[in-house]
């Protein structure tokens, strides 16, 4: 009879020791929940770094193929001009001590 008592307790000891392995540790169900959600992440950022990638290689392929592709890019970008061109360029922000109310 003692022993059945001893065995019980140890099972429940047992018990007791792999339920809090199972929560807790690194190796627990929240770190696998963690790790499965930084893995989603990860795999998000794959796909749009893949697509980013296609996209530069797309946009690659036009301006070696296409010269006046390539002037529209330099002038837009680096903001150069043809003769008899004037560039505008308007701030993002007003001035910091403009008047919001036009006085």
């Amino acid at each position: 009879m003692l022993w059945k008592k001893l065995l019980l307790v140890f099972l429940l000891a047992l018990n007791l020791l792999l339920a809090y392995h199972l929560f807790s540790g690194e190796q627990g169900v929240f770190a696998y929940f963690e790790l499965k959600r930084r893995t989603a992440a990860l795999q998000d950022d794959l796909a749009a770094a893949q697509r980013r990638g296609q996209l530069l290689s797309t946009e690659i392929r036009h301006l070696k193929g296409d010269r006046s592709q390539v002037a529209d890019v330099i002038r837009t970008r680096m903001n150069y001009l043809k003769d008899g061109e004037v560039l505008y360029i308007f701030p993002d922000q007003p001035a910091p001590g403009a008047a919001a109310d036009g006085q």
